[in-house]
Formats: structure tokens, C-alpha cells, sequence
């Protein structure tokens, strides 16, 4: 009998949980691992930045009580969320499935850069996993 085996290039989960990373979901949620949160300073709120001409979104820790600060909820122990819709329709960031930053670069003024032109898939899925984010032009 012949065989069509597929190889399956997807990796385990929880091989990268000892480096920075943040996820997007449809939902427009940040999604921060522990270690992500660390990296800004284990912020009460974080504020967002956009760079259209680069399409990279930078995230930094800032005070609660500004009017544009956004909450740093706790998911799970491991886990911290951001709620930005808010943000991800005033700058037409719109996903189909969820992406990762893997280790994303922290700059010295404690800039976190998530460069949409290089998302990750989900760890479990392939390199070629079909994600797209869109930037609808105002």
C-alpha cells in the first residue's frame, strides 16, 4: 500500500516560554508571556505606538491614570492581557488569526517594537500557516 505521509512542521508548545513573547488575537487582545512583561517593567498599563511607514506597532510601559493608557490584566499566572480594539480600529489593524512576536526587540527608552511584517505563526502551527493582517487605509 502506498503511504502519503504529510510532515507535520509545526513545533511543541512551550518551546519558547523561556524568551519575550507577545500574540495578537482576532479579538484585537495583546497577549503577553511573563517574560514580555518583565521586559517592560511589569507595567500596571502599557501605551501604544504606531509607525505606519514601517507598519510596527511598539508597545511601553506608562502611567495607569494617563487618558491613553491602556490596563495590563492578569489572564493566568503566566499570562497578562491587553485589550486595544480600541487602538487596532483607529489604525485599521485587522487580523484573521492569531500571530506572535517571538523575542521582540526592547529599545533603550523601553520601547517594545512588533514589526507586522514579520509575524510569527502560532507555535504549533507551520511556517507557512496562512495569517494575514491587514492595514485599512484611512
Amino acid at each position: 500500500m502506498m503511504r502519503h505521509w504529510i510532515r507535520f512542521e509545526g513545533r511543541p508548545y512551550g518551546l519558547d516560554r523561556d524568551k519575550p513573547r507577545v500574540s495578537l488575537n482576532r479579538n484585537k487582545a495583546f497577549l503577553l508571556n511573563l517574560h514580555a512583561f518583565r521586559v517592560l517593567g511589569k507595567p500596571a498599563a502599557v501605551e501604544f505606538l504606531f509607525d505606519p511607514n514601517n507598519q510596527t506597532i511598539g508597545i511601553v510601559a506608562t502611567d495607569p491614570k494617563k487618558p491613553h493608557a491602556f490596563p495590563v490584566n492578569v489572564k493566568r499566572d503566566e499570562l497578562r492581557v491587553v485589550y486595544a480594539a480600541a487602538f487596532c480600529a483607529h489604525f485599521g489593524i485587522a487580523i484573521e488569526h492569531t500571530v506572535a512576536f517571538k523575542d521582540p526587540p526592547i529599545a533603550k527608552d523601553g520601547i517594545m517594537t512588533l514589526d507586522l511584517k514579520k509575524p510569527s505563526a502560532p507555535p504549533a502551527a507551520p511556517d507557512n500557516f496562512p495569517y494575514r493582517i491587514s492595514l485599512l487605509q484611512a
